[in-house]
């Protein structure tokens, strides 16, 4: 196997005794690095004000209603259930075919990727690369905006940021050495 290039591999800076060490931070940094130029572009792209947003999250609605997802089935056997979850799978799917939702995901997602970086940047550890974490940020944000419902009158920002920590919560405890499922990692932190 190659070795890793150094401009992958995380800077580490000497801290003084008993504090810990700091993680180098490319948004802070001018470079050529993948993640410079990411970060780079990123702030390029302007953040949609609240109402324009939740115009667009109208629109998504509208193309979903072509999809719609069946209603859940009164029967609580297995098989019916399964069934019905492989339906609404099968939708989901054709919905994120679409060209017109792909359009508006797009607009909604690109306007919120700072979201998930200023998340990441809170949560980077020792031996986790910050674009890891982006990256895993980005499928929360996916998922938030599939998810989003705006008549409940929240703001998308609050709700996506809880599918955004859950997703690189989940990045961050898959590196540890031991595998522990999401529930008991909440017992041993309390």
């Amino acid at each position: 196997p190659s070795p890793v290039p150094e401009v992958l591999m995380p800077k580490f800076t000497a801290a003084p005794a008993g504090r810990p060490a700091a993680v180098r931070d490319p948004v802070r940094e001018r470079g050529t690095t993948l993640e410079s130029v990411y970060l780079r572009q990123i702030g390029q792209i302007p953040v949609l004000p609240h109402p324009e947003l939740m115009e667009r999250f109208k629109l998504l609605e509208k193309e979903y209603a072509r999809f719609p997802l069946p209603v859940a089935p009164a029967s609580t056997s297995k098989p019916i259930v399964r069934e019905w979850e492989a339906e609404c799978e099968r939708i989901r799917k054709a919905r994120r075919a679409d060209p017109r939702v792909a359009q508006i995901t797009k607009m909604i997602s690109e306007a919120n990727l700072r979201l998930g970086v200023a998340i990441a940047r809170k949560r980077l550890r020792p031996g986790v690369e910050l674009m890891d974490l982006i990256s895993e940020g980005n499928v929360g944000l996916l998922t938030a905006i599939e998810r989003f419902t705006w008549q409940r009158g929240f703001r998308f920002s609050t709700f996506a940021t809880w599918w955004i920590k859950q997703a690189i919560g989940r990045k961050v405890s898959d590196r540890s050495t031991i595998r522990m499922p999401p529930h008991a990692r909440k017992v041993q932190r309390d």
